[in-house]
């Protein structure tokens, strides 16, 4: 918590002055309102300051032995006193020195023979300044202070959400795979898996446009099915759209699409599905009852999707309809999901546009920013794919080798779903709740293979790793096979 402004009568000044009636006028000047500390030398100002370290030094330039000058450089070059504001006290005839002791560090200039108003009003005001910028830099420190422990609460949530969701996501598949499945089940099994997708894709969103901001996300372009995308979202907005009777075109060029067209942009698969998904959410929910809702795919050198629903904006937010937090009319509105729009538009090279008014509705143009196709991976997945929900082989547990197998991570869902997949076969499972666990094993033990969660206590994956990596080149033993387990 910011401590509030120190009061004024708490400051210490110090006095510095050879001639001891400058020092006695000075002091009955400022006695009655602040602590006052007297040097009759540059030495003696020295060892008060570092001692004391006062809030403001009245300085006297022309002292035996030290001069003002000299004390002034030797206490802004100490790190414990340079940021003491220095006022060099002055007879008129060494004005034309002023620019000198700027020059070093002071802040001001007092002329004998002393003016106590202009005395009290020049220390006031040094003090004010100084007292400001105490408490401005400790708000500076306590607000990256919460913007750390946000970041960290933020991850630690992503963290342990994706923990749950390795049950909901995992255990669908090993029931579907059990022969003894009722088959009417399985609609309702792929349903619990869709819905778990959509969850962890927000949390990788949240994460990701967290990236954004801070300009640290990395953007790996590859082809992007943009029908495919958007019908896989007009399908799942149709309870929605059926609820307002609000019927649903998808469009290339002007014609209907049907479930074979292709329409590839250079983009990031979950971006585009995550952005399309908000803006054509938000554009049913603003939409009139009884209208129609048009998706249209425009090709050309600089390909366009256009989303048009016959509602207008309010045109309190038209100007600022892609802002962070800006909403309206929308109960529960965050006021995220255009702005996320425009941030994932962005990232990938592309623009997002508003077109609205009361007679002809609304429309977003997101504008990419070629149409140039990029290759696939190698042994890449169809586009929208999930990999984990296409296994291209079934494997079953008595079909594993007898290795051991050491399996670490800090999740008792992972462990979990990992022993349902891998029992009951001649596979010997060796579990470690934290990376420190997984060494001392690894260093220990034998085994053909370790599952290693990136993120554990005590040591994570990656350090964990790199320490059975060392130890194995310092005995010159073959490398062992190491698998992530990342919820990223």
């Amino acid at each position: 918590m910011v401590n509030p402004l120190r009061a004024l009568s708490e400051c210490v000044v110090l006095v510095v002055d050879d001639t001891e009636a400058n020092i006695d006028i000075l002091v009955e000047t400022l006695a009655a309102d602040y602590e006052i500390g007297v040097a009759l030398d540059g030495e003696s100002a020295l060892e008060y300051a570092l001692a004391t370290v006062p809030d403001l030094v009245l300085l006297d330039i022309m002292m035996p032995g030290l001069d003002g000058y000299e004390v002034c450089r030797r206490l802004k070059k100490n790190e414990k006193t340079r940021d003491i504001p220095i006022i060099f006290v002055t007879a008129m005839a060494e004005t034309l020195d002023e620019l000198k002791g700027f020059d070093l560090g002071a802040v001001d200039y007092i002329t004998k023979p002393f003016s106590p108003p202009v005395v009290q009003a020049r220390v006031k005001t040094h003090l004010t300044l100084k007292l400001a910028r105490e408490q401005l830099a400790e708000q500076n420190v306590e607000l990256l202070a919460a913007a750390r422990l946000r970041e960290d609460v933020e991850n630690i949530t992503r963290h342990d959400l994706k923990g749950p969701l390795n049950a909901i996501l995992g255990l669908p598949y090993v029931m579907k795979i059990d022969p003894r499945l009722i088959p009417e089940f399985i609609p309702h099994l792929e349903m619990i898996e869709e819905s778990g997708r959509r969850m962890l894709r927000m949390i990788n969103q949240s994460l990701d446009l967290f990236k954004m901001e801070r300009g640290t996300y990395q953007f790996h372009p590859a082809p992007v099915d943009l029908a495919e995308v958007a019908r896989k979202v007009l399908a799942e907005i149709q309870g929605l759209a059926a609820r307002k009777r609000i019927r649903l075109h998808l469009r290339l060029d002007g014609r209907p699409v049907g479930g074979t067209e292709v329409f590839q942009v250079p983009g990031e698969d979950l971006l585009c599905y995550s952005m399309i998904s908000n803006l054509i959410k938000n554009a049913v929910e603003a939409s009139p009852a009884d209208r129609a809702l048009t998706v249209s795919l425009e090709s050309g050198d600089r390909p366009r999707i256009r989303i048009h629903n016959h509602g207008a904006a309010p045109e309190a937010i038209r100007d600022r309809f892609f802002d962070k937090y800006v909403t309206a009319g929308k109960s529960g509105g965050t006021g995220l999901g255009t702005y996320s729009a425009r941030m994932m538009a962005e990232i990938q090279g592309g623009t997002i546009d508003l077109e609205t008014s009361e007679d002809r509705g609304t429309t977003i143009t997101i504008t990419w920013p070629s149409a140039a196709p990029l290759p696939l991976p190698a042994e890449a997945d169809s586009p929208g794919a999930a990999p984990w929900t296409q296994p291209s082989q079934v494997v079953q547990p008595a079909d594993l080798p007898a290795w051991r197998v050491l399996a670490a991570d800090d999740d008792h869902h992972v462990r979990e779903l990992l022993t349902r997949y891998l029992a009951g076969g001649p596979l010997e499972l060796v579990w470690a709740a934290d990376g420190r666990e997984a060494l001392d094993l690894l260093t220990s033990m034998d085994f053909h293979l370790a599952l290693l969660d990136g993120e554990m206590p005590m040591l994570d994956g990656f350090e964990t790793a790199r320490r059975r990596r060392q130890w194995e080149r310092e005995r010159g033993a073959a490398p062992m096979i190491l698998i992530a387990l990342s919820g990223h």
